[in-house]
């Protein structure tokens, strides 16, 4: 129970089950890779970690200066809520 101290009492309450909070190998590996996977973004492959730091700093500035111009979304093209 060593990983439950950064976890609230209340999410402790809910999920008291130990087998709950163990991470797997997969999921380790899932977690770790994602940020590394490439994407499509304006006229660039990234990172998906730039694309989504690039998008947040792109919405900050623009609710910071009120110019939505500045705020560019990622949608992935292979999305079916892609137009």
């Amino acid at each position: 129970m060593r990983g439950l101290a950064r976890y609230s009492v209340g999410q402790a309450r809910e999920h008291p089950e130990i087998k709950e909070w163990e991470v797997s190998k997969e999921f380790r590996k899932w977690v770790t890779g994602f940020p590394l996977e490439r994407v499509d973004y304006l006229q660039f492959t990234l990172e998906i970690q730039g694309v989504i730091e690039g998008v947040v700093r792109g919405f900050r500035r623009a609710v910071i200066e009120n110019q939505p111009r500045y705020y560019k979304p990622w949608t992935p093209k292979n999305s079916k809520w892609a137009g």
